[in-house]
């Protein structure tokens, strides 16, 4: 069993509650929490900047009540680390949480997660949403989520494909 705070005897309510309060406290828009214990997980939900994140807390079938004390109590120590390093300006939420935003298929870590050996690999990011990266022949290794090769193309050079300088303001 890991160490920090193994022998507490903090109820998982007063924990889950303490979650809320800490991400009200630091900007939060919304909140939610639950549990599954078919599938051995409880999770916490929240709301920063217009992005959805999704934590969840393995609560397997063989945990006892002290372990899923203690599961409750390290996220609260996560999430008040990483706010606090946002408050700080050390990163931002979105770098802090990344992993945790929530998309259609999921959260972004869960989906990227298995192809990141991969990723690390190629440079090439796969598609999330259905979009096809466009990618840009003069920088290897990098694609753009764009809806057209003229945008990747105004992206990379600043011109459109007739040598017109491109607005400073994104028509899409």
């Amino acid at each position: 069993m890991a160490k920090y705070a193994q022998y507490t005897s903090v109820s998982v309510a007063r924990s889950r509650t303490q979650i809320e309060d800490c991400l009200e406290r630091y900007g939060a828009s919304s909140f939610v929490s639950g549990w599954d214990r078919a599938r051995g997980i409880s999770a916490v939900g929240f709301e920063f900047n217009g992005l959805v994140f999704r934590i969840e807390i393995s609560i397997p079938a063989d945990c006892t009540a002290q372990e899923e004390r203690q599961r409750w109590r390290v996220l609260l120590l996560v999430l008040k680390a990483k706010l606090e390093a946002v408050e700080c300006g050390i990163s931002t939420v979105e770098e802090e949480f990344l992993a945790y935003v929530m998309t259609p298929g999921g959260t972004l870590g869960k989906r990227l997660l298995p192809q990141l050996n991969g990723i690390a690999k190629s440079g090439a990011i796969p598609p999330l949403l259905g979009v096809t990266p466009v990618c840009v022949p003069a920088c290897p290794g990098t694609c753009l989520p764009g809806r057209d090769r003229q945008a990747a193309d105004r992206q990379r050079t600043g011109r459109d494909e007739l040598g017109v300088v491109a607005s400073a303001v994104d028509d899409r």
